[in-house]
């Protein structure tokens, strides 16, 4: 409507013009005298003039406005249905990944009901909730350690980590939360277990972190630290049905500050880091565990 009201004072302003123009040159022919009539014709188009202007400033101050409102509301609604739309997809995709880490866990814990499965090591259950900030911790079953405890505070990693005993992960992450078997650091990013004051199993959540989830090369750093420093790296391997890559590593000095027991059967000094990966190839989480058994 505002268009055709501009476009209606457009053409009022250019008839008026006109219609000046034609009186203008009669004038001109009648050596400019002005008579009653011609005064009557001056007045009409001016009338016209500023009729068609009046139209002309209604139209633009009505169509500009009403269609870039149009159009944003337009743009807006488009953006958030799609924005939902990518939400619930991700939604759905991470709750699927997760859901499959889950059950394989559940499958490893089920098969490992005899003797032997007391003294291997349980790897943490990890569960990301549907608004995919913070992973669930699920405690596993403490291994049987029939060795003597270790009860040195030497450190056995740059900074507190695996076969680092309960004592120096406090010295270095602060007070924790927890009881005598599981460790919770740094507002639940650093979560350990211990058996014989070492810690054998450590479950690292960046998306308790102000950076959710991060690139495999920073999710290996996070946890480079963590490790002994004669730690070599043995082979890698990627679980793609359960979203996860599986480094194997082997240390001398680990061997040593950890009961054998707790290397699930494999040779001592054996450790593993799985990085658990999204659909969108970021990774929100790794766990590090004596033994070579994801």
């Amino acid at each position: 409507m505002g268009a055709f009201i501009g476009l209606l004072g457009t053409a009022l302003i250019v008839i008026s013009f006109i219609y000046l123009l034609i009186i203008s040159i009669k004038n001109l022919h009648n050596r400019n005298k002005i008579n009653g009539a011609n005064k009557k014709r001056l007045l009409s188009a001016t009338g016209i003039l500023v009729l068609g202007i009046i139209f002309f400033s209604i139209g633009m101050a009505t169509t500009p406005t009403g269609s870039a409102d149009n159009d944003a509301g337009s743009n807006s609604e488009s953006s958030n249905h799609s924005i939902d739309a990518e939400s619930n997809d991700s939604s759905s995709n991470d709750i699927s990944s997760d859901s499959s880490v889950s059950l394989s866990s559940s499958d490893s814990s089920s098969d490992s009901s005899s003797a032997d499965s007391s003294a291997s090591k349980q790897v943490a259950n990890v569960q990301k909730p549907q608004n995919g900030i913070d992973l669930s911790e699920t405690k596993t079953t403490k291994p049987v350690a029939t060795h003597k405890k270790q009860t040195q505070d030497k450190k056995v990693c740059p900074i507190a980590g695996l076969g680092d005993s309960k004592k120096t992960f406090g010295r270095d992450y602060g007070k924790g939360k927890g009881d005598s078997e599981m460790m919770r650091y740094k507002n639940d990013y650093i979560l350990p277990m211990f058996s014989g004051n070492a810690a054998f199993n450590i479950l690292l959540q960046f998306e308790s972190t102000d950076r959710p989830t991060r690139s495999k090369n920073e999710a290996i750093q996070a946890y480079q630290e963590m490790i002994p420093l004669d730690s070599t790296k043995i082979k890698e391997s990627s679980d793609s049905e359960n979203n996860r890559d599986i480094i194997e590593y082997h240390s001398d000095k680990l061997a040593k500050a950890v009961d054998k027991e707790l290397f699930s059967g494999s040779k001592q000094g054996t450790f593993i880091a799985i990085l658990h990966e999204n659909d969108q190839g970021k990774y929100f989480s790794v766990v590090l565990g004596t033994g070579n058994n994801p």
